[in-house]
């Protein structure tokens, strides 16, 4: 080896001129030659896909209202732009537009004129789908203006602004999809007259067979829509005969393909090691926003540094930015007081990558006079909106956080004198340090 002399080609040229993954929603959907729907915003969800076609097969008759749910950033929007799409360009159903809003917008208490009203003639003059320079259209929204000072419109007006709308469209109908439920519902909890009225008023538009003439709902939010589906709720009815659509994290897969995908049809020269790619599926869980976001920071550390390949060093170098970008803490503050002490807990237990306990380590952090009931029913629901994960082996039952970006955030917020000591640290250290070494080894593996 001392007598060899190795002839290094020079680096190939850095070519990553801007992050091939969108971080905001965009409406980039298109038709392909064979007639199918493609877009950079959506990988996989083929069973979600079929069934969001299914709710509108048949005449507007045959539609049907539907729940979507999910993990929070699983691409549920996405989904939704899909149908919107699906609904403009592939439906053999004449007459119907689709209508997204995001209650997420919703500025005021005023929630029906914003939501209902307001949003939804904005969304109808941008689409294009409607001819907005007729008499009927100005006057329809010269009628439902309300003065600022005004108190919010009622049910009962609602269900008239539906039919005059459609009489001012020339008798189309609307699939109203309402992304982002869960965040509106939030909003107004601490205020129970708003709050119990909103519900009242989500319940009454999805009862009425006569507004389902011209309008069906598309309600979508993430898991925690799981506490207003509880019995005794006023929402609990409808989830019970509605149908209702679960959209989970996407498989390791179809996380793999979002990342290199784009880079190969760009002709980017960045490239992933398997071992990044694993961690960074360990980070975000497959949830398709959060890896969006990590693989944007990434293009931006790797062109600023001007290398081409992705280790989990540097995958590891930019996940407290993820963490600070998507607002981590909103996880915790949309959950009970029982179900914070559970976390709380649970976070003294998982010093490293994968670390869980059992509910008996959990049950010892809980405030004093915590009941087993209780601890299982907060396990429970932290399982539905996907915070924690349950384990079984041989051991008996465990339980983890469903990402190490939750495990990573919950460590920072409430570490203390009683935890156990985290390696967070001491798994960086040797992979910043190894990144010179990987990178030859990647350089001589590539000679040999």
């Amino acid at each position: 080896l001392k007598s060899c002399t190795l002839k290094v080609a020079p680096p190939e040229p850095v070519n990553l001129p801007i992050s091939p993954y969108p971080t905001q929603s965009v409406m980039d959907y298109t038709l392909d030659e064979e007639g199918n729907i493609t877009s950079r915003m959506l990988f996989g969800r083929q069973h979600e896909k079929a069934q969001l076609q299914e709710l509108v097969s048949g005449g507007f008759a045959n539609y049907r209202d539907a729940f979507v749910r999910g993990v929070r950033r699983a691409g549920k929007t996405s989904l939704l732009h899909y149908l919107g799409f699906y609904i403009t360009h592939c439906c053999r159903q004449d007459g119907v537009l689709p209508v997204y809003v995001s209650c997420q917008d919703c500025a005021d208490n005023r929630y029906i004129h914003n939501v209902f009203v307001c949003q939804v003639l904005d969304d109808l003059a941008t689409s294009g789908l409607v001819d907005i320079s007729t008499d009927a259209w100005a006057e329809l929204r010269r009628r439902w203006d309300l003065p600022p000072q005004a108190p919010d419109r009622t049910l009962g007006s609602l269900k008239t602004f539906f039919v005059e709308l459609s009489q001012a469209l020339g008798g189309k109908k609307l699939v109203l999809m309402l992304d982002e439920l869960d965040t509106l519902i939030q909003r107004f909890e601490r205020d129970e007259n708003v709050y119990n009225g909103l519900l009242s008023s989500l319940d009454g538009l999805l009862d009425d067979a006569n507004l389902h003439r011209y309008v069906h709902f598309i309600l979508c939010g993430s898991n925690n829509l799981i506490r207003y589906q509880m019995d005794g709720g006023i929402l609990h009815q409808a989830f019970q005969w509605i149908n209702s659509l679960e959209v989970g994290s996407l498989p390791y897969q179809d996380i793999k393909a979002m990342l290199c995908a784009p880079c190969r049809e760009l002709r980017y020269t960045l490239r992933y090691t398997e071992a990044a790619l694993e961690y960074i599926y360990r980070f975000t869980g497959g949830a398709v926003w959060y890896t969006r976001l990590l693989g944007a920071a990434l293009v931006d550390k790797l062109a600023a540094e001007q290398r081409s390949v992705v280790y989990p060093s540097d995958v590891c170098d930019c996940t407290a930015k993820v963490i600070t970008i998507t607002n981590c803490k909103q996880f915790y503050e949309a959950c009970g007081n029982p179900e914070k002490a559970v976390l709380q807990s649970l976070q003294r237990y998982t010093g490293h990558l994968d670390a869980s306990a059992a509910p008996d380590e959990i049950r010892m952090g809980l405030p004093e006079g915590s009941d087993s009931l209780t601890l299982n029913s907060s396990l429970e629901l932290l399982q539905q909106l996907g915070l924690i994960c349950q384990l079984k082996d041989s051991s008996g039952t465990r339980y983890r956080f469903a990402t190490e970006m939750h495990r990573q955030f919950f460590r920072s917020q409430y570490k203390g004198s009683d935890c156990e000591p985290s390696d967070d640290d001491q798994f960086r250290r040797p992979a910043r340090a190894a990144r010179s070494s990987d990178a030859r080894l990647e350089e001589l593996a590539g000679l040999l």
